[in-house]
């Protein structure tokens, strides 16, 4: 069998959720799943190395057993220029060879995560085409909604993988809506056969999944947990901006709601427990808050925040900057994200055809 490399057509477009599904799946029908993302950022700290967060979601979220640093082996910061001479890029190639020996020894199937799109790296001769090649692998690419640009981007990435004597067993179209689907099974995917591309699944578009939680923001901006931390995990609720008055604010809170509220509005976090716990509405829940800026909470009502159960974090950055990231969305599933892993799981099993995977794989 050939390994499994997954890409996408550009960046943001679900690879790691996918790459997730698949390998938790994978794992219930071939004896010994491995997994590897020979390329990546040192994004953050584990076992006291910098390494890729995909690398350890997916180690932490399956369970596998092998070491971080074999999973991911190489991780960069910034602009690789130790990669362009020859010696610097056979270093790399070595690296990789040596961490894959260990990672698939005594497995049948390893999956193997790219960086952005088949050519990505191609500039140091390290493009994911190059890397499919280096480990026996066969390519899913993933392209997110729509139909004619996913379709004119599978093509582009398909040839590149072509050229370099890749076979793209398949596509996966990520992040469609209902509205899609039919234009999509009746028109793209004769579109993709016709181009020897077969259609394994779509996944539709999950606002849940889409949807950044606390602890998104603990670490897109170092924050400080001050209560709830078993609760950071939870998806945001309705955005609030509480840099306004308490009365005009106290107006906005319905259904269930995060507040992002400036650390010098205290009387705006004050308004809003109060309405929650003593006034008696029910049209609403503070689901979580994040206060922003330098200032320092006062005592009381840091002893207020833990009288609850709320999920509260301080961040220094203003409270438009938060808001601004949050509504980009642009947040990737972390390993603590323990219902968006659930949920990812689930429906990449529910949505991707399996058996037409493993066939493209064995022949």
């Amino acid at each position: 069998m050939k390994n499994l490399f997954i890409t996408s057509t550009r960046h943001n477009e679900g690879k790691t959720l996918v790459t997730l599904g698949l390998t938790a799946a994978l794992a219930g029908r071939v004896r010994g799943v491995g997994y590897m993302k020979p390329v990546g950022k040192g994004s953050v700290e584990f076992a006291g190395e910098k390494i890729d967060h995909d690398t350890v979601l997916i180690k932490e979220a399956c369970g596998i057993p092998a070491f971080v640093r074999d999973m991911g082996p190489i991780c960069y910061d910034g602009f690789p220029t130790q990669w362009i001479s020859p010696e610097g890029r056979e270093a790399v190639v070595r690296k990789i060879q040596a961490s894959f020996g260990r990672i698939s020894a005594n497995r049948d199937l390893v999956v193997i995560e790219g960086t952005g799109n088949a050519a990505a790296g191609a500039a140091f001769g390290l493009s994911n085409a190059f890397m499919a090649k280096l480990l026996n692998a066969k390519v899913v690419l993933v392209a997110s909604g729509g139909v004619g640009q996913p379709t004119d981007e599978i093509f582009l990435n398909k040839s590149f993988f072509d050229q370099a004597g890749v076979e793209v067993v398949g596509a996966v179209v990520n992040k469609a809506y209902p509205t899609e689907f039919q234009r999509i099974d009746q028109w793209m995917r004769r579109a993709l056969e016709a181009m020897g591309v077969r259609l394994l699944g779509v996944i539709p578009y999950e606002e849940e999944l889409a949807k950044a939680t606390m602890l998104n923001l603990v670490e897109r901006f170092r924050g400080k947990m001050i209560n709830g931390e078993s609760g950071m995990g939870e998806p945001l609720g309705n955005v609030v901006l509480g840099a306004m008055s308490a009365a005009d604010a106290l107006e906005l809170l319905t259904g269930h709601v995060t507040l992002i509220c400036p650390s010098d509005r205290e009387d705006v976090l004050v308004s809003a427990l109060s309405a929650m716990y003593l006034s008696g509405r029910k049209d609403f829940t503070l689901a979580s808050v994040v206060l922003t800026g330098r200032r320092k909470l006062s005592e009381m009502m840091v002893r207020m925040i833990r009288r609850t159960a709320i999920p509260v974090l301080h961040v220094d950055a203003d409270a438009y900057s938060v808001v601004a990231e949050v509504h980009a969305g642009n947040f990737k599933i972390l390993p603590g994200d323990a219902v968006k892993i659930g949920r990812a799981v689930e429906i990449v099993q529910e949505r991707i055809d399996l058996d037409a995977l493993l066939n493209g794989l064995r022949t």
